[in-house]
């Protein structure tokens, strides 16, 4: 059984986002972060800083970090 925090986070990249790539990507990055997604703080409801806003610049580091991976053969 999923996690509810993961289930929610995957449930409003799926309705907020129509751009398939961006949404793949964000997906993905759900399943490698999943552990610290649900380790995560909760912050306050308006504090502003939940997962849907924290996933997207982790996401562009993984995709950043897989790419210099690739590219120098680490």
């Amino acid at each position: 059984m999923e996690h509810p925090r993961i289930a929610l986070l995957r449930s409003r990249i799926l309705k907020q986002h129509d751009n398939e790539k961006v949404r793949r990507v964000l997906l993905k990055s759900i399943e490698y972060f999943s552990d610290s997604i649900v380790c995560r703080w909760h912050p306050a409801p308006d504090d502003g800083r939940d997962n849907a806003k924290a996933l997207p610049p982790a996401a562009l580091s993984g995709m950043m970090e897989r790419a210099l991976q690739e590219k120098c053969g680490a």
